[in-house]
């Protein structure tokens, strides 16, 4: 079967569109590539506003290809890469925007991993105190990474033991401990100082924008 027989009879099985979620794919046709497998390409349409990533989608798009290909025993045109144009890398809407900044504007207090002090060789932690200021995303490595950039106040530690007050800190100190633990540890940020966005993004809130086979988002505060 050639080519074109092929998108005709993918169309058809579509029905003229792919729906991914409320976004719309429509088969373009088949395009060489001189570095790997030919290119299925699709355009794609958002009316509904809805945020994305391309890696998600075409992850999606590609396994209702595959369907279709098991179903009319053409196994061979999983030969194909998926590719959707148009498609920005990562694409955040009005309303998941909003969303991130609600919880993110709220977080005033960030908690650091807990370490050995020096002098007492005392179990502590630090507390930085910060006002947020911008939310930036990116799509680093197929994950989706939510930059909240603060501007910090005032920083303190505690006793890991009773949760006392031990005083407070040098803010420079605080931010590069907690700069260093965060490169290290980018989900035991999250999961510490920003839990509200895992429960958020796991469900079916934005399932084109996380796919949860393979992305999952985390927070990096960014301190300015």
């Amino acid at each position: 079967m050639n080519d074109e027989i092929y998108v005709k009879m993918l169309t058809k099985y579509f029905k003229g569109v792919a729906n991914i979620n409320g976004i719309l794919c429509y088969p373009l046709g088949v395009f060489e590539s001189s570095m790997g497998p030919d290119i299925l390409k699709f355009r794609m349409e958002n009316p509904d506003d809805l945020s994305y990533t391309n890696p998600g989608l075409e992850s999606q798009l590609g396994e209702q290809v595959d369907f279709f290909n098991r179903l009319a025993g053409m196994g061979q045109h999983s030969r194909f890469n998926v590719k959707i144009e148009g498609a920005k890398n990562i694409y955040t809407s009005n309303d998941v925007n909003d969303y991130v900044k609600s919880v993110l504007s709220k977080v005033k207090k960030l908690k650091s991993n807990i370490y050995e002090d020096e002098e007492t060789k005392e179990k502590v932690y630090d507390i930085i105190l910060v006002n947020h200021k911008d939310v930036e995303y990116k799509l680093d490595d197929d994950f989706v990474a939510i930059y909240n950039k603060v501007d910090p106040i005032k920083a303190y530690q505690y006793r890991v033991e009773d949760g006392s007050l031990v005083g407070e800190m040098p803010l420079d100190e605080a931010i590069s401990g907690y700069e260093w633990w965060q490169n290290y540890h980018h989900y035991d940020e999250t999961e510490i100082n920003y839990p509200e966005f895992d429960s958020f993004f796991s469900g079916d809130n934005t399932p084109n924008y996380i796919d949860a086979e393979f992305q999952a988002p985390y927070v990096v505060t960014i301190f300015q």
